[in-house]
């Protein structure tokens, strides 16, 4: 029971020791980002407004040279977050259906809008974008290619 308690308070100093504040002037760490958002650091101040909803939008996309593509609908355009194989076939100008969760920041830095797309529809097809996740190859093994069910769960 010694032993448990010397652990214990050994846990709670070194745990203490890493959870010292900054003075309220000390500047974040290198990268820090507001809760939640995945797009470009934020001053979180008082009036800051975040807005997320899930949508099915249709608009159509613009490619800049580098950056991430631009989904324009409804008046606002937003950075489109989805795997980039699936924008290969397409051009600027090009309309397409996204949905997923729609974020707009209203704060005193320029924070651009995005959209985090979990299924796009592109010329009439349907592609699913949640997590990246690809098909597995023609004739893979497991309930998902054409290959047999020679996995360790397949009896």
């Amino acid at each position: 029971m010694k032993r448990f308690a010397m652990v214990a308070a050994i846990v709670l100093l070194a745990g203490a020791a890493f959870a010292q504040e900054k003075g309220a002037d000390a500047p974040p760490p290198a990268g820090e980002r507001g809760p939640g958002i995945a797009g470009p650091g934020i001053d979180w101040k008082l009036g800051t407004v975040v807005t997320t909803e899930y949508k099915k939008l249709n608009g159509t996309i613009s490619f800049n040279a580098g950056g991430r593509p631009q989904f324009t609908a409804e008046g606002v355009e937003y950075l489109l977050l989805a795997p980039r194989p699936v924008f290969f076939d397409l051009n600027s100008g090009d309309s397409l259906t996204v949905e997923g969760v729609f974020t707009t920041v209203k704060a005193e830095k320029s924070v651009p809008a995005f959209a985090r797309a979990f299924k796009l529809t592109i010329k009439g097809k349907e592609i699913d974008v949640r997590g990246g996740h690809r098909p597995p190859p023609q004739g893979a093994p497991g309930p998902h290619g054409d290959g047999p069910d020679d996995g360790p769960d397949s009896q």
